[in-house]
């Protein structure tokens, strides 16, 4: 038995290599925060990851950005 995040089983459960027990228990949604250095200045590149990081895990597993 393991309590795994559904991101990281969802395909082997769809194929059935895993079968989900014990689907009651849940955990509290953990926050996710994006971490670079502090500077002044952030680079586009940066800025330009976490602005499409940021919209594609709310998509995704329905975040809400702070």
């Amino acid at each position: 038995l393991a309590f795994l995040p559904s991101f990281l089983c969802e395909s082997e459960i769809k194929k059935g290599t895993l079968i989900p027990v014990l689907q009651a228990w849940t955990s509290a949604i953990a926050p996710l925060h994006f971490l670079y250095p502090a500077q002044k200045y952030v680079s586009p590149v940066v800025r330009a990851f976490i602005e499409l990081s940021s919209v594609m895990l709310q998509k995704r597993f329905h975040f809400t950005k702070t």
